[in-house]
């Protein structure tokens, strides 16, 4: 892989000032980092070394607090990332090999697995090495192209990173997630929680303007109660069928819960 140039890492934390600091050891011991950029929202500002460029603003939402992030970024390459992640140290090297693998290539992520379903199951699942999706909480990005399409999104509190994704697609880039596995360690009630609450930006992603509402519909509601057939047949495995069945279905029919109030607010 060659010589890995030292990058600029921001995290955006609230209330886990216990995560953040793990994740600042973790950095320092895996990635080659220029500096560290902590945005924190949390009333009670987190008590960080000095060595860690550190900004509090009390309440701040995700995609105000990654702009500022941005701003103080001093590398052409970025890591975003998010304060509960655990990866290897071959994280950084393959998501900078990838980044580097055409022109077009703006961003890429790793692959996020979570806690429940069982990670290693996931892992199977997921055996393309290279396409286009995203993980806004582990993305390495060319700084210059995200500051010049605006950065992540100032309104959007849930789903600025599927946003960005579209509108980078918009400007003729390409965001991709290889397979190199990012843990998240969360329980059931934490995923299922994720399930029902992530849905949530659907309808600010839609009249963002840069994404097609029938993409939406397939990509937020529509497929993730297709994928669990799919998942079942890879792993050959029933039993992931019903995990994920029900695990998607939620998210399916949250995703179809906000597109509807949406509607309607709008109608009004």
């Amino acid at each position: 892989m060659g010589l890995v140039m030292s990058v600029d890492v921001v995290i955006c934390s609230k209330d886990r000032e216990n995560l953040c600091l793990d994740q600042i050891e973790q950095i320092r011991q895996k990635i080659p980092h220029k500096q560290i950029i902590v945005v924190d929202g949390s009333e009670i500002p987190y008590r960080l070394d000095e060595g860690v460029n550190h900004f509090n603003v009390p309440n701040i939402k995700l995609g105000p607090a990654r702009n500022l992030g941005v701003e103080h970024i001093s590398t052409s390459n970025a890591l975003m990332i998010d304060d509960d992640l655990i990866y290897e140290k071959t994280f950084y090297p393959r998501l900078k090999e990838s980044l580097d693998s055409a022109e077009n290539v703006v961003a890429v992520s790793g692959m996020v697995v979570w806690g429940w379903p069982h990670h290693e199951t996931m892992m199977k699942l997921h055996s393309n090495p290279r396409r286009l999706g995203h993980s806004g909480g582990c993305v390495l990005f060319k700084t210059d192209i995200i500051k010049k399409i605006g950065g992540y999104h100032q309104d959007i509190h849930l789903g600025e990173d599927t946003e960005l994704y579209y509108r980078l697609r918009s400007h003729g880039y390409e965001w991709l997630r290889i397979r190199e596995p990012v843990y998240h360690p969360c329980s059931l009630r934490a995923y299922l929680k994720r399930n029902i609450h992530n849905p949530q930006g659907i309808v600010d992603i839609w009249k963002s303007g840069n994404a097609n509402i029938l993409e939406i519909l397939l990509r937020r509601s529509l497929r993730p109660i297709l994928m669990p057939f799919y998942y079942a047949w890879r792993a050959r495995d029933p039993k992931v069928y019903f995990l994920y069945l029900a695990s998607s279905s939620i998210y399916s029919f949250y995703s179809w819960v906000h597109l509807l109030k949406g509607w309607r607010r709008w109608l009004e």
